[in-house]
């Protein structure tokens, strides 16, 4: 699986996108109240991952999440071309179908967890970018990181960071981001 995107929720999105590195290119932040949300991507190089930074501003799913577990890295999502033939091979790892999924599966969106793994796992079905460098991720101290975790994703190194923030090394560029 190759990470399309890597979510943060967040208390003040506006606050963590002005905390990040000058040479990030932000998108416009958008609201999208059906979801719940305000988010805004964020590109550290061409050929990485998109950051996406969420921030809950009504009740709901990113809602309840920012309220058990604090802000943070909420999910990694994964494009691909067909849900149908990936999910077999993903429930051989170890990865269950949130319940959510019953309703999300009708729009190409798949979400997956698994006791013991401190985020969830978005699928959706689309284009899948030929070219994407590999990148690490280090997760805050505290943040669990089981060895399914480890081995999922073939451009991503997933390690235990040394600080409270999450780490992402990309090409030359070395970024902390801090979990405000």
């Amino acid at each position: 699986m190759i990470i399309d995107h890597i979510a943060v929720l967040t208390t003040d999105l506006r606050r963590q996108s002005d905390a990040l590195p000058a040479f990030c290119h932000k998108q416009a932040i958008e609201s999208f109240p059906e979801e719940g949300t305000m988010e805004q991507y964020v590109e550290i190089t061409e050929q990485s991952p998109k950051l996406l930074l969420l921030q809950a501003i009504a009740a709901g799913p990113y809602a309840r999440a920012l309220a058990k577990r604090g802000p943070g890295l909420h999910h990694l999502g994964v494009k691909t071309l067909s849900l149908k033939a990936l999910i077999p091979s993903i429930s051989a790892q170890g990865l269950l179908m949130h319940p959510i999924s019953i309703q999300t599966l009708e729009q190409g969106v798949a979400w997956l967890c698994r006791p013991g793994l401190p985020f969830l796992i978005e699928l959706s079905e689309g284009k899948v970018e030929a070219a994407v460098e590999p990148f690490e991720l280090g997760l805050p101290t505290g943040y669990p990181i089981p060895d399914v975790a480890a081995q999922l994703f073939s451009n991503a190194h997933i390690y235990q960071a040394s600080t409270d923030c999450l780490e992402w090394k990309a090409g030359t560029k070395l970024m902390q981001i801090p979990l405000l």
